[in-house]
């Protein structure tokens, strides 16, 4: 396969080519697998569409570009891999030709790791502030019991009632044995929340300072890339409450692209600490291990049905090596 690779400004670079006939078409069997178990055929089993009738119903071109999806979502780390490239993020894809019998023509535009001068991340990350041992009172765990008991009796088809504090509560809260082992585990939980609170802020802490002394040009793709990733966020919470996302822009008056301009300098900030985070990983040498990565591709594969699996182990590379810079800084003093 020819690949041609060209610098353009702002730490981006452009690579075009070509996939040989022979590996497009080798992605046909996939392709019409993956939309068969996605579309529904009177008469046909799901998953169990013949290609003919997948054709008539899906047309050609459908099947064309499932391929085309399959075929660059494996080039692309190939290409990677083959020419050492210092790619960040996920690159933006053009098919520039399509057909059958035909190579494929692609494009794609990918950010690559720009000139970071980092400061002395050590030093910052030794100076956080401590993380103290959490400590939970007796008071923290009634007004938690009490707050159960007022949210029971509010979610009471009769007319409300507070329980009466005693195992026979307890027990009906879940798995537990009594009040006095309701008491125990919720004095465990609230513990390991709060370290979990004090953690998240002192790493904020950490990484705040540190983006706020880096010196760096972050490329467009990445901040556009963030901005998506606020907006998907946005979408799905406003979805899950039952209401139509399209619905709730109309309301606000707004469009996406108005969120985008607002969120602008928010994605940027969260573009720096990636790169932050992915240089301090270079310069440490610090990945996680392969079966680190294969465990949970695996945990996501088996949550995600039909989810990208070179995606996939994308984001699970990313959000390991992530956890353990962080852990990285952590263990500075």
């Amino acid at each position: 396969m020819q690949t041609l690779i060209k610098k353009l400004p702002k730490s981006l670079i452009e690579i075009t080519g070509e996939v040989p006939i022979e590996k497009f078409e080798g992605k046909r069997a996939r392709a019409i697998k993956n939309l068969a178990q996605s579309v529904e055929i009177d008469g046909f089993r799901k998953g169990m569409v013949p290609e003919s009738v997948l054709v008539k119903k899906l047309g050609s071109m459908a099947i064309l570009e499932e391929m085309a999806h399959l075929t660059l979502n494996e080039t692309y780390p190939e290409i990677v891999t083959s020419h050492e490239l210092d790619v960040i993020g996920n690159p933006e894809i053009t098919i520039t030709k399509i057909a059958e019998g035909s190579p494929l023509g692609f494009k794609m535009v990918s950010a690559i790791m720009p000139d970071i001068e980092l400061p002395n991340y050590k030093k910052i990350a030794g100076e956080a502030e401590k993380i103290e041992a959490a400590e939970v009172t007796d008071k923290e765990v009634d007004e938690t019991i009490e707050n159960i008991r007022k949210n029971r009796a509010r979610d009471e088809k009769k007319e409300p009632q507070l329980h009466e504090l005693n195992d026979e509560f307890a027990k009906s809260l879940g798995k537990f044995e009594s009040l006095a082992d309701l008491k125990t585990k919720l004095k465990k939980n609230i513990k390991i929340d709060k370290e979990l609170r004090a953690k998240e802020k002192k790493r904020m802490a950490i990484i705040e300072k540190i983006i706020s002394e880096i010196k760096t040009e972050i490329p467009d793709i990445l901040i556009n890339a963030e901005t998506e990733k606020l907006i998907a966020r946005m979408r799905n919470d406003i979805e899950r409450m039952g209401l139509k996302f399209e619905d709730y822009l109309k309301n606000l008056k707004k469009s996406e692209d108005d969120f985008k301009k607002e969120w602008r300098e928010e994605a940027e900030k969260r573009a720096k600490v990636e790169l932050a985070l992915a240089k301090i990983a270079k310069i440490e040498n610090i990945k996680p291990k392969d079966e680190e990565v294969e465990k949970e591709v695996k945990h996501v594969m088996e949550h995600y049905r039909g989810a990208d699996e070179t995606r996939a182990r994308d984001y699970v590379t990313s959000l390991l090596t992530n956890e353990k810079v962080f852990q990285f800084l952590e263990n500075q003093k």
